[in-house]
């Protein structure tokens, strides 16, 4: 998936974003569908998180639905997230090249999923 870094720019793992929202929607298939018998380990609620999320292993699933997934952050230099709804077999892709402000990254992910979720509902 994505580009290989450029072994001499020792920056570029700390704050590039080298998948592409293509990479990001194939591994959101895989995860849809879960392909490997081990995703499905990832996908299940571990602990209490907020008051909106559950905690799985690297996922955070939403608590009034964890059939949907989804896990986002960044560094000072990029902004990504990843929003998956396994039921309705639809997932949102969110990648900056610049840091978001503290959450936004995760409302425009949940905005477009949401909206996708609900095309699959007519």
């Amino acid at each position: 998936m994505g580009q290989q870094w450029d072994k001499g720019n020792f920056i570029s793992p700390a704050g590039a974003v080298s998948s592409t929202a293509d990479d990001l929607l194939k591994y959101a298939k895989i995860n849809m569908d879960e392909d490997k018998p081990y995703l499905s380990f990832c996908h299940k609620k571990y602990a209490n998180g907020t008051k909106k999320f559950d905690m799985g292993l690297g996922w955070l699933l939403l608590k009034k639905n964890n059939n949907v997934i989804l896990h986002g952050g960044g560094t000072g230099c990029f902004s990504s997230f990843l929003g998956i709804d396994k039921e309705k077999k639809v997932a949102s892709v969110v990648l900056a090249n610049y840091r978001l402000s503290r959450n936004k990254d995760e409302h425009i992910g949940m905005s477009l999923l949401e909206s996708l979720q609900n095309s699959k509902d007519i």
